[in-house]
């Protein structure tokens, strides 16, 4: 997911606990955290490093899951001065924070560096980390040309999270890609997704506009086709929610050369279950745009750029 920024913060409070008088073992080894700990945010995962003077034969776990075995590891043989310890997103009670801008999803919990086996000392340490997974775009672009009749262009451009593709394919859905159509043909507009599982689209806000700048809504708001005097299909999705496609009879402005289309794919977290209600939230956001050209011919001609 090499669009998806991500961004680690940390807090560090002191615990300090009063032990017996003869518990030394912390200040005799003289052992404690050297320097600010590391945080790595992954799609799956939070990884947290520490360092410490000496090899640290303790445990590092996730505040308040100490009992919960993904949530706790023991380094009691470690010969390291350090250890990393690495919870998935979601475990140990993970706080998910919704963040509007910039938008994205923050994931909170706090590491607690413990350094002897059984007792807290005052060596040891907490620190609240907060990993913040940011939504941004991405431009992908599609062209298709169409001979010998004015032209439709599509035009999609996505801002996206998982890497997305746009096609126009003859007939079917899983149909060849097309570079010629004669006007009044049935094409399947399609968007395609690497999601990995995780996300699911809707495709919305889609508008057939010519060179003067007229736009004609195709798709609404909530992703429905609008009435018009060409053939619009419903968009259906596949049950991943990663893929859709619609059928749209070829058409084109009386006496322009190019018309072009622009959409909108939002991105939803189907890890989150944002996709349940995904026409009444905001996540991700992708402006698509294809174009398409057409000539004397009456063919419909395509040129595909990603």
């Amino acid at each position: 997911m090499k669009d998806l920024i991500l961004h680690a913060h940390l807090w560090f409070a002191a615990l300090c606990q009063v032990l017996p008088p003869n518990y030394q073992l912390g200040l005799r080894d003289g052992n404690e955290v050297v320097g600010t700990p590391e945080v790595q945010c992954t799609e799956d995962a939070i990884t947290f490093s520490v360092r410490t003077a000496a090899p640290f034969r303790g445990n590092i776990y996730v505040k308040g899951h100490y009992g919960v075995d993904v949530c706790r590891q023991e380094y009691y043989g470690n010969d390291f001065a350090g250890a990393t310890f690495v919870t998935r997103i979601g475990d140990c009670g993970m706080r998910r924070i919704r963040q509007l801008q910039p938008h994205g999803m923050n994931y909170v919990l706090t590491f607690v560096t413990n350094f002897h086996p059984h007792f807290m000392t005052k060596v040891d340490r907490a620190y609240n980390v907060r990993c913040f997974y940011a939504y941004i775009d991405k431009a992908v672009n599609t062209d298709m040309e169409v001979s010998n009749l004015p032209s439709e262009s599509l035009e999609q451009q996505a801002m996206l999270m998982p890497e997305c593709e746009y096609s126009i394919r003859e007939a079917t859905p899983d149909g060849p890609r097309i570079r010629t159509s004669i006007i009044g043909a049935s094409l399947v507009h399609r968007w395609d997704c690497r999601t990995n599982g995780r996300f699911g689209i809707l495709v919305r806000n889609c508008n057939a506009i010519d060179n003067s700048g007229l736009s004609i809504p195709i798709i609404d708001d909530r992703g429905c086709p609008e009435a018009l005097p060409v053939q619009l299909r419903p968009v259906v999705y596949d049950p991943s929610l990663s893929s859709a496609y619609m059928v749209v009879e070829a058409f084109v402005f009386p006496d322009r050369s190019n018309v072009q289309f622009q959409c909108q794919v939002q991105i939803c977290d189907r890890r989150d279950n944002e996709c349940l209600g995904v026409t009444f939230i905001q996540p991700l956001i992708a402006l698509l745009a294809t174009e398409l050209s057409v000539d004397d011919s009456q063919r419909v001609s395509s040129n595909f750029h990603h």
